[in-house]
C-alpha cells in the first residue's frame, strides 16, 4: 500500500509505502525524490530499520550513465555504469510501459538511446569489485530503432556467463 505526493511540476516527490506482514506487523518506508533539470537526481529511502539512497547521473541527452545505491550503515555502495549508442531507443515508442529485461535494468536506465554496456560494481571504502558486465549489440531498422539485440552477460566468477537474443517487433497505428 503506498501514498504518493507530487510536486508542483507533477513529479512524484514522496512515497510512503507500508508493507503489511500480518495483522500485527508492518514496515513503513518513505521515499523522498530530488530532481535536477526535470530528471530524478536522488531517491532517499527512510525505513524503520535502515536508510539508504539511490543517486542518478545523466549524460547531455538524458541517458542514465550511473546509478549509485548506498546500503545501510554506509559500508558499501552498488555502482552501475551505462554506456549508450547514438541510435533511437525502443523505449521512446513505449514510455507508458515499464520496460525491463530480467536481472539487468529493472526499467531504471531508460533514455533516448540504447544501452550497449552495463557494468555493476560493489564499492567499499578500500576496494571496488566488478560483479557483472553486460554488452549489447544491436541491428537497426531504417528508422534507427533496434530490431534485434544480442546480450552477452559475464558474471564474476566467469562460470556464470550467459548470452541471449532479443527480437523487437513494432506495430504502427
Amino acid at each position: 500500500e503506498g501514498i504518493y505526493s507530487y510536486n508542483t511540476n507533477g513529479n512524484i516527490s514522496k512515497i510512503v509505502y507500508t508493507e503489511h506482514h500480518n495483522t500485527y506487523n508492518s514496515d513503513t518506508t518513505t521515499y523522498i525524490f530530488e530532481y535536477s533539470n526535470g530528471l530524478i537526481a536522488k531517491i532517499n529511502s527512510y525505513g524503520q530499520h535502515d536508510t539508504s539512497y539511490k543517486q542518478y547521473k545523466y549524460d547531455a541527452v538524458g541517458n542514465v550513465t550511473e546509478i549509485i545505491i548506498s546500503y545501510p550503515h554506509g559500508q558499501y555502495e552498488q555502482v552501475t555504469e551505462y554506456t549508450y549508442d547514438d541510435k533511437k531507443s525502443s523505449y521512446n515508442l513505449t514510455k507508458d510501459i515499464y520496460l525491463s529485461l530480467p536481472g539487468i535494468w529493472q526499467g531504471e536506465a531508460t533514455g533516448p538511446n540504447n544501452i550497449v554496456k552495463h557494468i555493476e560494481k560493489i564499492r567499499s571504502k578500500d576496494t571496488t569489485q566488478i560483479r557483472r558486465e553486460y554488452t549489447l549489440e544491436f541491428e537497426y531498422n531504417t528508422e534507427g530503432y533496434p530490431v534485434k539485440g544480442v546480450v552477452q552477460s559475464s558474471a564474476v566468477p566467469l562460470h556464470e556467463a550467459d548470452q541471449f537474443t532479443i527480437d523487437y517487433t513494432y506495430t504502427c497505428k
